[in-house]
Parts: C-alpha cells; structure tokens; sequence
C-alpha cells in the first residue's frame, strides 16, 4: 500500500495527459483499493493538463452491458475543468447534474463548476435542478448544489433565472 500511495503521488506530479488518463483509469478501475481512489480522485482535482482526457472521460457513463461498472470521477474532474477554464466541458457537466449514478459530492462540484464555465446554454439544466432539489435536498452535499444552481441561474439566467430563484 506504501509503494502504491508512493508510485500515485509521482504518477500525479507528470504534466503529461498520459499521466492523466491513468489517474482517470485508476479511478473508475473497480480493482483498485478504496485508500488509492481518494487519493486519485484528490490528484485529478488538483490537475491542470489533460483537459481533454477529461472531458472524453466525463462522456463514459455508467452502463452494466457495457461492462462500464464504475462511473468516472465528474466532481474532481469538474474541479479541475474549472480551474482551468475548459467551458467546452460546461454542456457534458450540465447533462451529469442530474446523473443518479454519480455521489452528492460529484454533484456539489459539478454545480460549483457550472456557475464559473456555465453560458446561457446551461441556464435550462440548472434551473430543472435547482427546481427539483430546492425544498428536497437529501443531504448536505445536494443542498449546496442547489446553492451553487441558485447562483449560477443568477449569473447565466437572466430574467427567467431570477424569477426562479426568487
């Protein structure tokens, strides 16, 4: 487990894509042990190459025929996303706001992302998400996600966002 944690903190340190594909594969390989996916999906938050490795892998869902069993990690790499700015990723991230397979934590991240990527376009998704969870927040993670969605119809809703959050 020491070399493990060793090897992912210098595989996290490469600047290259490659080293981010294998992050991304870490994460969403069922076989790797629970103590490495915290510690990969820390890493790919804090990337800043690699943008499209990202998105491409965003595109992946989850889908037992396709033997696709471990959705990818949408709330470091919507962290990450945002960081650098990547807004071609806003559309993919609004689609995922409202994906059951991904955790309350991916959808507080994927929220908080699309308020600094988001364009009118995303406008429609936030605000169905913000309706749907505003008075129903299963947990503290979602509620913020609301949050985040309230914000980000201010910010790209225009008349019709303010509206909604009002």
């Amino acid at each position: 487990a020491t070399a493990q944690r060793l090897l992912l903190r210098e595989l996290a340190t490469l600047p290259d894509e490659s080293a981010t594909k294998s992050l991304v594969d870490l994460v969403t390989d069922g076989r790797t042990p629970p103590f490495l996916v915290a510690d990969a999906r820390a890493a790919i938050a804090n990337r800043r190459t690699g943008a499209g490795v990202m998105i491409a892998a965003l595109g992946r869902r989850y889908d037992y025929l396709r033997d696709v069993l471990v959705p990818p990690p949408v709330g470091p790499i919507a962290q990450a996303l945002a960081a650098m700015k990547e807004t071609q990723a806003a559309p993919i991230l609004a689609e995922l706001l409202a994906d059951p397979s991904i955790t309350d934590d991916d959808v507080k991240q994927t929220a908080a992302a699309l308020v600094a990527l988001g364009s009118e376009r995303e406008a429609p998704a936030l605000r169905q998400f913000f309706v749907m969870y505003r008075a129903a927040a299963e947990s503290e993670d979602v509620a913020q996600a609301v949050v985040s969605a309230g914000e980000g119809l201010l910010k790209l809703g225009g008349k019709d966002g303010r509206a909604t959050v009002e």
